[in-house]
C-alpha cells in the first residue's frame, strides 16, 4: 500500500496489530470466507501455516470496497485449480485488529452485503443421493459407491509410470494419464501399456508451455501433434485435455474447442517430494468425486500412490477415470 501524499509505501505492521491473538482472528476469517465458496480448493493446513508464519507482514493485503482484500498466490494456500483467489474481509469484521490510527482513518460501515448462496455459486451440479435406496442391485450399489479419480500428468516415465501401473492393477483402480507428446515420442511403449490396462488417455500438450502465452497456430500444434503421437503409440485417441499449470482463457479455449479437464486436489508432489505430505493431503481433503492431481514423474509419488490406494480403499472409495467422474 502507497501513501501518496507522503510519497511513502506503508509498512502492514502500521495497519494491523500484529499479535498471536490477531493472526488466528484473520486465520479465522479467512477460513470463513474461503468456506462461503462452492469450490475453494483450499488447503485448511496451508492458510493457517501462512498466517501464523511470523516472517509474513501480510504484504498481500490491500482495500477495496471497505473491506480487506487478501490476495494469495497460486498454490499459495489452494490447489492450483482455485487460481490466484481474492478472499475481502469487511472493514468491521477486522475492527479490533487495526491500530489506532487507523481506526480514525477507516470509515467502518457495519452493514454487510449477503454473500452468494452456494446454490446460486455453483455452476457444476452434484450427484444426488437416493434418500431410500431400497433393495439395490449389483449395478445400483455400485453407482452408489464413493468414487474418486487419480490422474496423473507429465508422464510417461520409463520406470515409475509402469510401477504405478502394478499398484493400478493390484487395487482393481483405473486412473486418467494425462501425458506430454515429448514423453509419449521418447517412450511409446509405456503409453501402449497404459493404454492395454484400459486407463483412460489424456492430453497434456507437447512441452509443457502456458498456452495463454503463445499464439492461435502455437496452441493447436501443441495438443494436435500431441493427440497423433498418442494415437500412433496407442492406437487410441486421448478422450480428455488437461492444459499445463490448469492455464486457460477465452483465447486458449476458442482455438481448441476442448473442454479443460482440472482437478480437485493438487497434492503438491512435484514440491514436497514428500509421501507423507502428499498423502495428508490427499486424506484431509478426499470426498466422493474428488479428482486428485498427482505427476507420474516422481518416485516419491509412487511411494504415495500405494498407501493413497490403500487408505481409500478402505474408506469404500472406488477409483475410476476422470471421465466418469464428470459424466456422474
Amino acid at each position: 500500500m502507497v501513501d501518496v501524499e507522503q510519497e511513502r509505501f506503508i509498512e502492514q505492521e502500521e495497519i494491523l496489530i500484529d499479535n498471536k491473538e490477531n493472526r488466528n482472528k484473520i486465520y479465522r476469517l479467512l477460513l470463513e470466507r474461503f468456506q462461503q465458496q462452492e469450490d475453494s480448493y483450499l488447503f485448511e493446513d496451508f492458510l493457517k501455516e501462512w498466517t501464523e508464519n511470523e516472517d509474513n507482514q501480510f504484504t498481500n493485503m490491500f482495500f477495496k470496497d471497505q473491506s480487506v482484500v487478501f490476495k494469495f498466490d497460486k498454490y499459495e494456500v489452494t490447489a492450483g485449480a482455485a487460481g490466484s483467489p481474492e478472499i475481502s474481509i469487511p472493514f468491521h469484521k477486522m475492527e479490533d485488529i487495526f491500530t489506532d490510527e487507523w481506526k480514525e482513518k477507516i470509515d467502518f460501515d457495519h452493514t454487510e452485503k449477503p454473500e452468494p448462496s452456494k446454490e446460486d455459486e455453483s455452476e457444476t451440479p452434484k450427484p444426488s443421493k437416493k434418500d431410500d435406496p431400497g433393495k439395490e442391485s449389483k449395478e445400483d450399489a455400485n453407482s452408489n459407491k464413493k468414487k474418486v479419480a487419480l490422474t496423473f500428468d507429465d508422464g510417461p516415465h520409463p520406470t515409475n509410470t509402469l510401477e504405478i501401473l502394478e499398484l493400478l492393477d493390484k487395487h482393481d483402480a483405473k486412473a486418467t494419464f494425462f501425458m506430454l507428446g515429448n514423453r509419449v515420442d521418447f517412450y511409446p511403449d509405456i503409453a501402449k501399456v497404459v493404454a492395454e490396462k484400459g486407463h483412460e488417455l489424456g492430453n497434456h500438450t507437447w512441452t509443457h508451455k502456458d498456452l495463454t502465452t503463445l499464439g492461435q497456430e502455437e496452441i493447436s500444434e501443441e495438443v494436435a501433434v500431441t493427440n497423433e503421437v498418442i494415437r500412433n503409440a496407442t492406437g487410441e485417441e486421448p478422450t480428455v485435455f488437461r492444459p499445463p499449470y490448469g492455464a486457460v482463457d477465452d483465447h486458449v479455449r476458442e482455438v481448441l474447442g476442448l473442454p479443460p479437464t482440472f482437478w480437485t486436489i493438487d497434492t503438491l508432489d512435484w514440491k514436497s517430494r514428500d509421501p507423507n505430505q502428499i498423502v495428508k493431503i490427499v486424506e484431509d481433503n478426499v470426498r466422493d468425486g474428488s479428482v486428485i492431481l498427482m505427476h507420474d514423474i516422481h518416485e516419491t509419488t509412487v511411494t504415495a500412490v500405494e498407501r493413497i490406494l490403500s487408505s481409500l480403499e478402505k474408506e469404500g472409495y472406488e477409483f475410476v477415470t476422470v471421465s466418469e467422474i464428470e459424466s456422474n
